[in-house]
C-alpha cells in the first residue's frame, strides 16, 4: 500500500503489485472503459486509491485521509504538513503509518465484498453497458424516487426519464439499475439502445426507418434464452416475448428513444408486455396523459452542484486552470454550460488545450444563449482543435453501430494509419468527443448528442 501511495503521481504506479493483483483495479478498468495497458492500469489504481481516501474521510477518519491526500496525492512535504497540523515530526509519521493501515484495511474489505458478488447478480448485469462516469453529482434524490417507482409492484409498467440531451438520463438509469437488481424484484435485465435503422448521413425517409416495435422485439429476443423462436415470424416472436415478460419479471431499458414518432409508436405497444416486467426509457421527448406511463423529468445540475462537478472533472483530466479561479469566473463558466454535464465535459476538454482566458474572452461563447446554442458553440470549438485525421475519424463514427466498434473497425472505415488512428483516438477522448469502454478489447462510441450534431451539420457547408 505504501509503495502505491509513494508512486501515486507517477506512471510507474502501474508496476506496483496492487495494480495487477487488486480486483478493484480490474473493475475500474472495466467501469471506465480503460485499456489494460500500463498507463491506464495506473489511472485505475489511482481511482481506487482516491475512492478509498474519500471513504476514509466520510467514515470518521478525516485527519487520516487528509494526511495521506496532502502527502501522496498533492505531493506536500511531511515537514510542512506536520507544521501546519502543529505536530512533531515523529507524531506525524506515527499518524501517517496508522492512516496507511486504515486505508489498507478499508480497501481489503472492499476487495472482499467485490469478490463475493453473487453469481446470479453477475449474470443479470451481463447486458448492462459499462459506466461512462466515475462519480455522479446531484442525482441522489432522483435515483431514490426512480428506484421506488420501479420497485412498486402496483406502479406503472413504463417509466420514462425525459430531459435534454447530455443531461445525464442514461447515467441515472445505469446507476439506478445497479442499485435495483440486488433487491431481487426482477429476474433479469435487458438493455437496448434505440437508434433508427439506417440513420446515417445521406439517408432519406428516416422516419420510415425509426426504431420500431419489430426492431425492439428482435433485439430483445436476441438477449433472452429463446433460441427456438429467433427465426420465426415477428408475430410468433412477439407472442413468445409477451408470454415470458408477463410471467417472469424483467426490467427492460430502452436508451435514447429520441425520435418522437418512434417513441409514440413504441408506447402504443408496450402495455401488452408489462406487469410484472417493467420498461425504463430515456428520451428527449416529453410525454403526458398515458395511463400506464410515468414520466420523471431529468434537469440540469443546479449551479453549486455544477461547479462541484466541473472541479471534479477538471481534476480527473488533470486540468489545473480552475484551481484558483474566482467565484465570479466559476459562475460564468457554470452559466455557459447551463449545468448540463455533457457541456461541462466539453468545456473541460477545451480547457485541456486552451487557456481559460480564451474561453472567458470569447463573446460568442459567453453570451448565455440556450443550452443548445452553447453546446453547439462548445462543439465547434472542440472541432476546430482537431487534426484532419481526428475529424475524419469522428465523422466515421456516424457509420458505426450504436453500441460502438473496435479498433480494427475504426481502422477499416477511417482509412487512417495505425499511428494517426491512435493519435486521433486519444485527442477525441481528451476532448470528450469519443467514449471508450471495455478492457481486453476496447470499444469506442460517441455520445448521442455528438452524433446528432454531426448528422445535422452534414447539410451545412463548412460545418461542423
Amino acid at each position: 500500500m505504501k509503495q502505491a501511495l509513494r508512486k501515486f503521481s507517477q506512471d510507474s504506479l502501474a508496476d506496483c503489485q496492487l495494480a495487477h493483483s487488486l480486483g478493484l483495479v480490474q473493475k475500474e478498468l472495466a467501469a471506465h472503459g480503460l485499456a489494460p495497458n500500463a498507463l491506464q492500469r495506473a489511472e485505475a489504481l489511482r481511482r481506487v486509491l482516491r475512492a478509498g481516501l474519500q471513504t476514509l474521510h466520510e467514515s470518521g477518519h478525516a485527519q487520516a485521509a487528509s494526511i495521506l491526500h496532502q502527502h501522496y496525492v498533492q505531493g506536500e512535504l511531511p515537514g510542512d504538513i506536520a507544521e501546519a497540523m502543529h505536530l512533531a515530526d515523529s507524531t506525524f509519521y506515527n499518524y501517517q503509518a496508522k492512516a496507511i493501515e486504515k486505508l489498507a484495511s478499508l480497501l481489503w474489505e472492499r476487495e472482499r465484498q467485490a469478490s463475493h458478488e453473487p453469481a446470479e447478480l453477475r449474470q443479470q448485469l451481463r447486458h448492462l453497458p459499462l459506466a461512462s462516469y466515475s462519480r455522479l453529482f446531484g442525482i441522489e434524490s432522483a435515483s431514490k424516487r426512480l428506484l421506488a417507482s420501479l420497485m412498486d409492484a402496483d406502479g406503472r409498467g413504463v417509466v420514462i426519464l425525459s430531459g435534454m440531451g447530455g443531461v445525464g438520463k442514461t447515467s441515472l438509469a445505469h446507476t439506478t439499475i445497479k442499485q435495483l437488481l440486488p433487491f431481487g424484484f426482477f429476474k433479469d435485465l435487458l438493455w437496448l439502445t434505440a437508434r433508427p435503422e439506417g440513420a446515417f448521413p445521406g439517408d432519406s425517409g428516416a422516419g420510415a426507418n425509426r426504431f420500431s416495435h419489430d426492431t425492439m422485439v428482435d433485439e430483445l429476443i436476441n438477449q433472452i434464452p429463446l433460441p427456438d423462436i429467433r427465426h420465426q415470424p415477428i408475430a410468433d416472436k412477439s407472442a413468445a416475448l409477451k408470454a415470458l415478460l408477463r410471467k417472469t419479471p424483467h426490467i427492460i431499458v430502452i436508451d435514447n428513444l429520441d425520435e418522437e414518432a418512434g417513441l409514440h409508436h413504441i408506447l402504443e405497444t408496450l402495455s401488452a408486455y408489462t406487469m410484472p416486467s417493467k420498461f425504463l426509457i430515456t428520451s428527449r421527448i416529453a410525454t403526458s396523459d398515458i395511463r400506464f406511463v410515468q414520466t420523471f423529468p431529468v434537469r440540469s445540475l443546479p449551479p453549486d452542484v455544477a461547479a462541484s462537478f466541473m472541479r471534479y472533472h477538471a481534476h480527473e483530466r488533470a486540468v489545473t486552470s480552475l484551481d484558483a479561479i474566482s467565484a465570479e469566473t466559476m459562475n460564468a463558466l457554470v452559466s455557459l454550460t447551463g449545468g448540463n454535464p455533457l457541456a461541462i465535459e466539453l468545456l473541460i476538454g477545451l480547457l485541456a488545450y486552451l487557456p481559460l482566458e480564451r474561453i472567458i474572452d470569447d463573446q460568442t461563447l459567453m453570451q448565455n444563449q440556450t443550452i443548445k446554442y452553447e453546446y453547439d458553440q462548445l462543439f465547434r470549438r472542440s472541432w476546430s482543435l482537431l487534426t484532419e485525421s481526428a475529424q475524419q475519424l469522428l465523422l466515421s463514427m456516424l457509420f458505426m453501430p450504436a453500441q460502438g466498434a473496435g479498433w480494427k473497425d475504426l481502422s477499416a472505415i477511417s482509412g487512417l494509419s495505425d499511428d494517426l488512428l491512435d493519435q486521433s483516438i486519444q485527442k477525441l477522448i481528451r476532448l470528450s468527443l469519443l467514449m471508450r469502454s471495455g478492457t481486453d478489447h476496447s470499444i469506442y462510441r460517441i455520445h448521442e448528442m455528438t452524433r446528432q450534431y454531426l448528422m445535422s451539420s452534414q447539410d451545412q457547408p463548412g460545418q461542423p
